[in-house]
């Protein structure tokens, strides 16, 4: 692929035109390939790494996020010398070891952004990544109608982030728990 940048797109747009209607990538398999392209010019040594297994695309795909992320967001410019340094202690790591490296080094830039999916014409799905916060805070969140949270939902809410003790816990339980019928 990286060759085939070199000469050109073949028509196409952008490399990442190319990779999805012609080499039929899905497009988050194509981001995934283009990610790891760019770091391949900066640290020709990933390309081996992923030969061997030592290192795998969404890894390198991660690195290459928060190097980007660092440099946008924070003003943060990783040498090549850097950039080998913190690869090579992601290398042989699974995906969640590969996180908790990267948010040892910079919490701010390891976290992606908010995501914005559309649900339907008038709906839109946020989600985004929070900080540890008390639970009890959850109180001050705007509400919003729930459909079955007392059937399915409410299992998961007794869990390490507050005891089941906490008046605070027990009043959000009994404000929530009422299934809403459509």
């Amino acid at each position: 692929m990286l060759e085939n940048h070199r000469k050109g797109s073949r028509g196409y747009s952008s490399l990442f035109a190319y990779a999805v209607h012609e080499l039929k990538y899905s497009e988050p398999a194509a981001g995934r390939r283009l990610a790891a392209m760019k770091l391949l010019v900066s640290v020709p040594e990933v390309a081996s790494a992923i030969e061997t297994g030592t290192l795998n695309l969404s890894t390198v795909c991660a690195a290459q996020n928060f190097f980007k992320r660092e440099e946008t967001e924070q003003g943060k410019t990783y040498s090549t010398e850097e950039k080998k340094t913190v690869l090579d202690s992601l290398k042989d790591k699974s995906k969640q070891e590969v996180e908790k490296i990267l948010v040892s080094l910079s919490p701010t830039s390891a976290v992606g952004p908010e995501k914005a999916k559309p649900v339907t014409e008038t709906l839109t799905e946020y989600s985004s990544q929070l900080k540890a916060l008390d639970p009890c805070l959850l109180k001050t969140l705007p509400k919003a109608p729930r459909r079955g949270f007392g059937s399915r939902g409410s299992r998961g809410m007794k869990g390490p982030w507050c005891k089941q003790g906490c008046p605070r816990f027990s009043s959000f339980i009994k404000e929530n728990s009422q299934t809403q019928s459509l």
